[in-house]
C-alpha cells in the first residue's frame, strides 16, 4: 500500500490505478471510495482505460455516493473507447435505461473532463477543435467529423476510411 501511495503521488497512473483498487475493495487499507474515486481519476486522466472503466462501475452501483447513469455512461464510454469491452457492454446496459437527453449530457461532460479528438469523437460527439475553435487555417478548410454510433473503438475499424476521408481533402484545400 505504501509503495503504491509513493507513486501514485508520484504521478504513476498504474500506481494511481492500484491504489484506487486497493482503496475501493479495502484490500491491505481501509475501504474508502471518495479516496478510491479520487485515484482513479488520477489514472484515468492519463488515459488509464480501467480506472475509466472502475469509475463507470462506481457511480452506476452508487459507491460513495447516489447511482449517476450519466457519470457511469460517460466512464464507460471513455474506456470503451480505448477498446475496453466489458466498458462497451455496461455503457449499452447503462444507455438502454437513459433518455437522448442524459446521453448527449454524458457526452457532454466527457467534453468538460478535456477529452479531445477520436476518444471524444468515439463517445459519438461530433467535436472537433478544428471546427469548433479552429486555428491556422481550419476556418477556411471544409471538412466533416466522423463519428461512430457504436460510440467505441471498435466501432471505427470497419469506417476508418470515413475517417481518413477528410484528412485527405484537407491539403488539397490549402
Amino acid at each position: 500500500h505504501d509503495l503504491y501511495s509513493r507513486a501514485a503521488r508520484q504521478g504513476h497512473p498504474l500506481a494511481q490505478y492500484n491504489l484506487g483498487r486497493i482503496l475501493e475493495n479495502g484490500f491491505g487499507a481501509l475501504q474508502d471510495y471518495a479516496q478510491a474515486r479520487h485515484w482513479y481519476e488520477a489514472a484515468a486522466r492519463q488515459g488509464n482505460s480501467y480506472a475509466q472503466y472502475n469509475l463507470g462501475v462506481m457511480a452506476a452501483l452508487g459507491r460513495g455516493g447516489d447511482v449517476d447513469d450519466v457519470t457511469a455512461h460517460m466512464w464507460f464510454n471513455l474506456a470503451a473507447a480505448a477498446s475496453h469491452k466489458a466498458a462497451l457492454q455496461n455503457r449499452d446496459f447503462i444507455a438502454a435505461r437513459m433518455t437522448p437527453e442524459q446521453i448527449v449530457s454524458a457526452q457532454e461532460q466527457a467534453l468538460k473532463w478535456g477529452v479531445t479528438g477520436p476518444n471524444l469523437r468515439a463517445t459519438g460527439l461530433a467535436f472537433d477543435v478544428r471546427r469548433d475553435d479552429p486555428y491556422l487555417v481550419y476556418d477556411r478548410i471544409e471538412f466533416d467529423i466522423p463519428t461512430e454510433p457504436g460510440g467505441d473503438a471498435l466501432s471505427p475499424n470497419p469506417g476508418r476510411p470515413a475517417a481518413l476521408k477528410p484528412r485527405i481533402h484537407l491539403p488539397r484545400q490549402v
